[in-house]
């Protein structure tokens, strides 16, 4: 009889139990897979940086999209995609990567992205232990200008004619790019030697294909007796490092290595005291260059003479060719 009676009073609390039951395990599957309201307040920051300073050159395809993590929270994995609108105006992914983001961390991934006519990308982060996703859109600022990358460059420096046929964008010397496809429509990179000696060597590499192929890198204030800043001129040049860092210009492949003294003015830039130095560092300075748009620098270090003796270079070689003729004749 008491056996029934228990019996009894289990059944009668049985629903009750299971209920509870039920809000437990509802309780603990919260817990275990985080509400997107929770992820929200994780330790987890993103910056966004398109182009330099939100600028890219309105004739080249290709730029830097720079994704900063500040991970404050557990490591973790996650992906960063970047979408663009085609022609009809709907988004399409152009490029993806994976990435880790160890604890505590603040890292850079750089991703190249081809543009699109719209100058219009949406940033995609997402991690995946804790499903916090952030979207961010990127509206980029078109330049038709060539483009002057100045790094560690006093604001007060007078550009002199260039300073109105080009665009200058202050940058720090992490905005350097460490793959040459990044300066792609770069006209100029003027840098200081305290800037140059702090950059990393797939940077200064990056500076040496990209002047290799018709660049121009300015150093100014260079360092020569610094180790660090020898240490880059070494891979930027090798044994052609001592010859480079002396004041003027100097051909370095398709493209130009200029210098500066050691001690210059801060706020004159030295070519302003050689019309011959500024034309062959900013070539589209003259009305016939205009045509040429970014491709005048390469242009300009091929071929430099078209810029300094014009038509007396032409009449020079007919003088030649005449003397030739009457010598043979």
């Amino acid at each position: 009889m008491n056996s029934c009676s228990e019996a009894n009073v289990i059944s009668s609390k049985s629903p009750l139990w299971k209920s509870n039951l039920k809000i437990g395990l509802v309780l603990l599957s919260l817990l275990a897979a985080p509400h997107p309201l929770l992820a929200a307040r994780l330790p987890v920051d993103c910056q966004v940086e398109a182009g330099f300073n939100g600028v890219a050159p309105d004739r080249v395809g290709i730029i830097p999209v720079t994704v900063t993590i500040n991970n404050r929270s557990a490591s973790t994995i996650g992906r960063i995609s970047i979408s663009q609108p085609d022609s009809s105006g709907n988004y399409e992914v152009s490029n993806v990567m994976e990435i880790i983001t160890p604890s505590p961390s603040v890292k850079r991934f750089v991703l190249y992205v081809r543009m699109q006519e719209r100058r219009q990308l949406n940033v995609n982060v997402a991690f995946k232990d804790y499903l916090k996703t952030v979207n961010m859109q990127v509206n980029l600022q078109p330049c038709n200008k060539p483009i002057v990358l100045c790094a560690g460059i006093p604001s007060t420096m007078k550009f002199g004619t260039a300073a109105g046929k080009y665009r200058l964008l202050p940058v720090g010397r992490d905005a350097i790019p460490a793959d040459p496809i990044g300066l792609d429509g770069i006209a100029v990179v003027m840098i200081s030697g305290e800037n140059f000696l702090g950059l990393k060597k797939d940077q200064v590499t990056a500076l040496k294909q990209w002047a290799l192929t018709g660049g121009t890198l300015i150093l100014n204030s260079p360092a020569p007796s610094d180790s660090a800043f020898d240490a880059n001129m070494e891979i930027l040049s090798g044994d052609r490092r001592a010859a480079l860092v002396k004041p003027g210009c100097h051909s370095f492949g398709a493209g130009t290595i200029a210098a500066s003294s050691p001690d210059p003015d801060p706020d004159e830039a030295f070519w302003n005291t050689s019309s011959r130095i500024e034309r062959r560092l900013f070539p589209d300075i003259g009305d016939h260059d205009s045509n040429y748009g970014y491709l005048g620098s390469v242009f300009s270090s091929l071929c430099p003479a078209r810029r300094t003796y014009g038509l007396a270079g032409f009449f020079v070689i007919l003088v030649i060719i005449g003397a030739y003729i009457i010598t043979i004749g």
